[in-house]
């Protein structure tokens, strides 16, 4: 139910985690002196009331109808420090900028004041990277001292002797460590930093330290290979770790009316089922992430957030669900689909390109900014701008997207916010040339490459 959930993201707040329909979410200002339990109540309430008006969270499969009861809040979680010493693909959350962090404390103390938050809370640390936030052992005290469920999702880059302090002493905190990877080339391609033998020491610190250390592995179409599969299983026995999770590349997951569900191929479904029976074979338990039974209507749509009490009372984090995508998703859209190139190495990507004619799509900031960066390494041809064309941008043309119909033998790097709309007006214009021939580089991976050279 979406009032026993509260997600704070760094620009407000959400009460939901269905991929189903657009999550709520109200915008909310950490510098205001507005009570959070204020707003989180008005904010239920409201969606509560649009609900009943069918106007939104239509078609959702946990939407049921019953009675409104006030209930306190089961789920926390955190996304709303997002600086991190990571660089994932499949992320563009990632920034260095310190300057975002908010003290949470003062906020969950508001929601407790009016008994909020229910006693078997569970506390999830999302990110950026939680271990580097100057409020993440302040936030980690309170929420033992009020005897949380708590888990952190870490890269395990940085090892924190005060996570391992309390993992010593606390069963009911749990860490998850995202690796993605059972070779270090790959992991440094996915995650853009080459840190894997470091962070499968720190594993085996944690793991020391305790038993409830998991290891994410997140699909992409970077490491399907057997190689890497076979690899990561083989870390996972090594460091002695029983717990794994499988996900998919967000992607991937865009919805089943967007561009992203064609992204996902067999390859990637056929390496999830690989993985998973390989560790199933070794005695690992493993859990498929909510993602892969959303939008199917003959179940509830699971989210691995569960708390469940094992014989002895003691708390456990558990999944509820073991199987992966539905069959209408298994089944791949026989339209194929334009799809791009991801970077988090500027680098690796100007090699590519070096030689060839380029466009940058997006004559804007992201845009712009590109082309300072890279303008002395690849041949910039001119920008696409679906409401620029017809201009210029840095002394090039800028073209409309459907010009690029009439051209061959050309790349272009996806410049602008929008990417997600931009692949729908790609595939739905049918601009096959650009297929093989797009990339994309997110704004914070540019910007950090940029300081690399200063």
């Amino acid at each position: 139910m979406l009032w026993e959930r509260v997600n704070f993201q760094s620009e407000g707040l959400s009460i939901c985690h269905s991929l189903e329909c657009e999550d709520p979410f109200i915008e909310f200002d950490y510098n205001s002196d507005a009570n959070i339990a204020d707003v989180y109540s008005a904010f239920v309430k409201q969606i509560i009331k649009e609900i009943q008006q069918k106007d939104r969270c239509t078609g959702c499969s946990i939407l049921k109808r019953q009675a409104y009861k006030p209930v306190n809040i089961k789920i926390i979680t955190l996304n709303i420090n997002i600086q991190c010493n990571c660089r994932c693909l499949y992320c563009c959350s990632h920034s260095s900028n310190m300057e975002q962090s908010v003290n949470i404390v003062p906020y969950l103390k508001q929601l407790a004041d009016r008994n909020m938050i229910s006693a078997d809370c569970f506390l999830d640390f999302g990110g950026g990277e939680p271990t580097i936030d100057p409020y993440f052992e302040e936030t980690l005290d309170y929420a033992e001292k009020n005897r949380y469920m708590i888990r952190v999702n870490t890269n395990a880059i940085k090892y924190s002797y005060f996570l391992e302090s309390h993992l010593k002493n606390n069963p009911d905190i749990n860490v998850r460590i995202s690796v993605d990877s059972g070779k270090r080339e790959t992991y440094q391609k996915i995650k853009g930093t080459d840190a894997f033998d470091n962070v499968w020491e720190n594993i085996g610190n944690y793991r020391k330290a305790s038993d409830n250390i998991s290891i994410k592995y997140v699909i992409t179409k970077y490491n399907v290979s057997q190689e890497d599969l076979s690899g990561f299983v083989m870390m996972c026995e090594k460091y002695h770790i029983t717990q794994v999770f499988i996900d998919i590349d967000h992607d991937a997951y865009t919805g089943n009316d967007r561009y992203g569900w064609a992204d996902y191929t067999e390859d990637m479904l056929n390496a999830a089922r690989s993985l998973m029976n390989m560790a199933k074979e070794r005695g690992i338990r493993t859990f498929a992430g909510y993602v892969w039974t959303a939008d199917d209507n003959s179940q509830e749509s699971y989210d691995y957030n569960l708390i469940e009490k094992n014989a002895d009372g003691r708390r456990i984090l558990t999944s509820g669900a073991t199987i992966l995508l539905p069959e209408k998703y298994i089944r791949h859209r026989e339209k194929a689909c334009i799809t791009y190139k991801r970077y988090n190495d500027l680098t690796e990507l100007c090699s590519e390109l070096k030689g060839r004619k380029v466009f940058l799509y997006g004559a804007g900031y992201f845009g712009e900014k590109m082309y300072e960066v890279i303008q002395n390494k690849v041949t910039i041809e001119g920008f696409v701008d679906l409401n620029l064309g017809g201009s210029t941008c840095m002394g090039k043309k800028v073209i409309f997207p459907h010009e690029l119909k009439t051209m061959a033998d050309i790349d272009v790097i996806i410049t602008c916010g929008a990417c997600n709309e931009v692949m729908e007006y790609i595939n739905r214009e049918g601009i096959n040339q650009l297929a093989n021939h797009l990339y994309y580089i997110t704004l914070a991976d540019l910007i950090y490459y940029e300081k690399k050279l200063n």
